[in-house]
């Protein structure tokens, strides 16, 4: 069992067609997930470039008597974001997520603790139309896509 996006309709990726193999796709899809890793935990801002809605009192106060920090970075024991993976691609489209594997903290698999925690605080996404997370990951395959043409020739 497994849940995840694609990137294809979503991120208009189009001008890319038969051009890019999906070794090359998968680049673009491990690059979306370092995005949505790095804004979640390091900037803790969502996918549309907002901050994170705090935690609650209890949890925070759960969360430093733990060592953990109050900010939101939906990061407890890291298993969750860390299991965000590229699970297809082809040479049109890349699907990231989440494989279910072993239970985490709670007894939640990743992708059901994804569902979870996607819904108070919305982190797995490529956000709106003109969200700085999705100007970051086209730019990110527009680099991929002109090494690919710069190959080609």
């Amino acid at each position: 069992m497994s849940w995840g996006m694609r990137m294809d309709k979503t991120i208009d990726l189009d001008y890319m067609n038969n051009v890019l193999t999906n070794k090359q796709m998968q680049l673009i899809g491990f690059a979306a997930v370092g995005v949505i890793q790095e804004e979640t935990q390091d900037k803790h801002i969502d996918q549309n470039g907002r901050k994170f809605k705090k935690y609650s009192k209890d949890y925070a106060l759960y969360r430093k008597e733990k060592g953990r920090g109050v900010a939101v970075d939906l990061t407890f024991t890291g298993q969750m974001l860390n299991a965000m993976k590229v699970l297809k691609a082809t040479n049109k489209t890349v699907t990231i997520g989440f494989i279910d594997s072993t239970p985490a903290r709670g007894g939640l698999r990743p992708s059901q603790k994804m569902e979870r925690t996607n819904k108070a605080r919305p982190w797995f996404g490529f956000g709106a139309k003109g969200s700085k997370r999705r100007q970051r990951i086209h730019q990110i395959g527009s680099e991929i896509f002109i090494e690919a043409l710069t190959r080609q020739s």
